[in-house]
């Protein structure tokens, strides 16, 4: 569950700003990631795949903007970072990245 915001914003007379950001929400119900896999054409051919348990909730948040320019420069910029259950007290963050880009 989640939601997504964008603003377009007119700077100048020839740029825009967009400005975006989105927040997330997930809860997960696997109990078991355990996984038995059988082969139909091979019978008493099976194997155990044990898999990570995942966090039950986790959150994601997420805010970035372009500054597009006249004749096709842009500029983004990105930054993200995650929440897990409570017992990761710090959220992990993404360092911004930013990109410039022509467009003809």
């Amino acid at each position: 569950m989640g939601a997504r915001f964008d603003r377009v914003l007119a700077v100048y007379t020839n740029a825009v700003l967009a400005l975006r950001g989105r927040v997330a929400w997930a809860h997960d119900w696997v109990n078991d990631p355990t996984l038995t896999p059988v082969f139909q054409t091979l019978p008493g051919a099976s194997f155990i795949v044990n898999g990570a348990l995942p966090v039950k909730d986790s959150a994601l948040v997420s805010a970035g903007g372009e500054l597009r320019i006249a004749n096709g420069v842009a500029l983004r910029g990105l930054g993200a970072g995650h929440q897990r259950d409570r017992r990761c007290r710090r959220a992990s963050i993404t360092p911004p990245r930013t990109r410039v880009a022509f467009e003809a």
